[in-house]
């Protein structure tokens, strides 16, 4: 069983630039339950099994949301942003957290494992997983995710 740690935390003061540099903010969600899944630049396959499947549960889900969050404030400087940028064009929508300001108000504690977090429709952080990637992990995620949508 997938271990959550639990939080009341507001963290609808989050805005981040997507990779068309258009800014994300929670506040755009108000009203749904926004599921957020990163990690730091270790993290790039558990980050595609993660993403890929956590943008195909909430697919179709009126009252749910998914973004990854790339957190990038280590990003080595020989690694362009452009690149970057052009990478997560392809996949789920995604925030990109160049300054580490994502990282503290999420509370990001381990670069190299993914974290998902399930933020309620007032923008409270209320569960963050930090876990590989498992159906298993999946499932207890949605499950927790649609506590909130009951709310």
């Amino acid at each position: 069983m997938a271990s959550f740690e639990e939080f009341n935390m507001d963290v609808s003061s989050l805005s981040l630039p997507n990779a068309y540099d258009e800014i994300v903010s929670l506040t755009d969600f108000k009203g749904k339950v926004v599921v957020l899944a990163g990690g730091g630049q270790g993290t790039v396959e558990e980050s595609k099994k993660w993403g890929n499947a956590l943008a195909e549960a909430c697919a179709g889900r009126e009252g749910l949301q998914y973004y990854g969050v790339g957190f990038l404030k280590k990003l080595p400087a020989f690694v362009p942003k452009l690149m970057v940028k052009s990478n997560v064009k392809s996949g789920p929508p995604s925030m990109l957290d160049w300054d580490g300001k994502g990282e503290e108000i999420l509370g990001l504690t381990r670069t190299d494992m993914m974290h998902i977090y399930l933020i309620d429709k007032k923008g409270v952080l209320r569960w963050r997983l930090i876990s590989s990637y498992s159906r298993e992990a999946l499932d207890s995620v949605m499950e927790k995710a649609a506590l909130l949508e009951q709310e």
